[in-house]
């Protein structure tokens, strides 16, 4: 073989090499546009980043004054048989909070069948599937937003969507659905992402749930999460049992709320994730239109 020959054989394997290499590189959203079911009636706005609806104010998400809740990373659906492990527990949930969430066509279609309607942030897309958070709901959320935020040391990025829901008592419920940021020592860019959520937190005059995967592992970024929390008047749902992941000692998995009455939560062991479902049952107070 001549040197010219194993130059071109060498730069082609080459190419090969990074072509395959390329492929199992996740492509990156940059813009955190949001996918929703299509009958929901949902729309986005000119940034691609809020949606909104025409819900009728007496298409409410509670079921007399009750509704209940399931938060959970999923871990990819990588566990288990899903997308029928949603309903493990025999549940009808009014809410679902999910993390890392693969948008299979399967995944859509057992959430439609049960009437729900959902909307997924995608943090990223591999093999043509989009993975993110997702919130699915009884009804269509009236509006909401989706944001992103960079992991430092990796740059995928992170979810977490917000959305509003009328309520029984001519309230607004605002859910936000968070993925937190992971791979950083420091407590600044997990702090970024969760600044304009806060910021939409204290905005809101109404009931408020906040849950998901904020990976608050290690005592310093536990306490930081309590500390953001106190000032906007939420409150750390005690789970009985609480089977919650934890990593050096500290829980990753939190739901926070106000403005509601909390009948029951619970956290119970499963093998269908690498987290463990959380899910609350909620009720509406007197005062809180």
């Amino acid at each position: 073989m001549t040197s010219k020959l194993r130059f071109i054989t060498a730069t082609l394997l080459l190419a090969g090499l990074i072509y395959l290499l390329l492929s199992q590189v996740p492509q990156l959203s940059r813009i955190p546009e949001p996918l929703f079911s299509p009958s929901s009636g949902l729309t986005l706005s000119s940034s691609a980043v809020c949606f909104s609806s025409k819900v009728p104010d007496d298409d409410v998400l509670d079921n007399q004054g009750k509704f209940a809740v399931m938060v959970w990373n999923i871990h990819k659906q990588a566990d288990g048989d899903w997308p029928q492990a949603l309903w493990w527990q025999d549940e009808n949930w009014q809410l679902l909070l999910l993390q890392e969430v693969g948008l299979s066509r399967d995944f859509t279609a057992a959430l439609e069948a049960k009437n729900y309607q959902w909307i997924m942030l995608p943090a990223f897309r591999y093999h043509q599937q989009a993975f993110g958070v997702l919130t699915a709901s009884a009804v269509s959320p009236q509006s909401g937003c989706g944001e992103l935020a960079a992991e430092p040391l990796i740059a995928i990025p992170k979810g977490a969507l917000y959305s509003r829901y009328a309520l029984s008592d001519g309230s607004k419920l605002l859910v936000v659905n968070i993925h937190g940021v992971n791979f950083t020592l420091s407590l600044a860019d997990w702090q970024a992402q969760l600044s304009p959520l806060l910021k939409v937190i204290s905005q809101h005059r109404g009931p408020v749930i906040f849950g998901g995967d904020f990976n608050a592992w290690g005592e310093q970024r536990l306490s930081r999460l309590m500390q953001l929390m106190e000032p906007l008047g939420l409150i750390a749902a005690p789970f009985t049992p609480d089977e919650r992941t934890a990593v050096f000692g500290s829980p990753l998995d939190w739901v926070f709320y106000r403005g509601l009455a909390l009948e029951k939560a619970a956290s119970q062991a499963s093998q269908l994730s690498d987290h463990a479902p959380m899910t609350l049952r909620f009720g509406l107070l007197p005062s809180s239109s």
